[in-house]
C-alpha cells in the first residue's frame, strides 16, 4: 500500500499492527476520524520510509498515542521472539478470511460481506460509504454516482486501506 518497493515485508506488517493497533484505540474513545488523520499523514510522509520512526513521527504530529499502540503490537505476539511466535491480531485476521474469504483476487469485503461490483473507486467508494448507518465526512463528495474530492482524499488511497 505504499510506493517504494524496496520496502519489507517485514516493515510493512509491523505498519499494518500499527494501524490495526490505533485504529482498536480510537475506536474505543470513539473517535475513528483521528485514524484517516493519522493514514493520510502516514502514506503522505512515509511513503518511502514505511518505519517505525517515521510513523512515530507522523504520530507525534497528530498528537496519537504512540506508546499505547505499540504497546498493543508488542502485545499482540505470544512470544518476544516475533520470528517464531504467533500473532493475535493476524491470527484474527486469518480467522475472518477463513470464515469469509475472499479466495479469489481482487476481492473487497464490506460489513462481512464480499462486494460484488464493478472494482473501480467511485463504484467501491459509493458501495463503504452506503455500508454506515452515519457516514463520515470522508462520504460527503458522493453525489449522485460520481466522486467529487474533498480534503485531498484519493480515492487510491481510500482502495489501497481496503486491500
Amino acid at each position: 500500500h505504499f510506493g517504494n518497493l524496496n520496502h519489507t515485508g517485514h516493515e510493512i506488517l509491523y505498519e499494518n499492527l500499527r494501524e490495526k493497533c490505533l485504529h482498536q484505540i480510537l475506536i474505543k474513545k470513539e473517535d475513528d476520524s483521528q485514524w484517516w488523520e493519522y493514514m493520510r499523514q502516514v502514506h503522505a510522509s512515509c511513503r518511502d520510509d514505511i518505519s517505525e520512526d517515521c510513523s512515530k513521527q507522523a504520530m507525534s504530529k497528530l498528537s496519537l498515542p504512540y506508546d499505547q499502540v505499540n504497546d498493543c503490537v508488542q502485545a499482540s505476539f505470544t512470544s518476544k521472539d516475533h520470528l517464531f511466535g504467533d500473532n493475535s491480531i493476524l491470527g484474527e485476521e486469518l480467522k475472518d478470511w477463513k470464515e469469509k474469504g475472499p479466495h479469489f483476487f481482487p476481492a473487497i469485503i464490506i460489513n462481512n460481506a464480499t462486494y460484488r461490483g464493478f472494482l473501480q473507486p467511485d463504484h467501491v467508494f459509493d458501495a463503504l460509504c452506503k455500508g454506515f448507518k452515519e457516514p463520515p465526512a470522508e462520504c460527503g463528495g458522493m453525489v449522485s454516482g460520481t466522486f467529487h474530492v474533498t480534503e485531498g482524499l484519493s480515492l487510491t488511497l481510500v482502495i489501497a486501506i481496503i486491500f
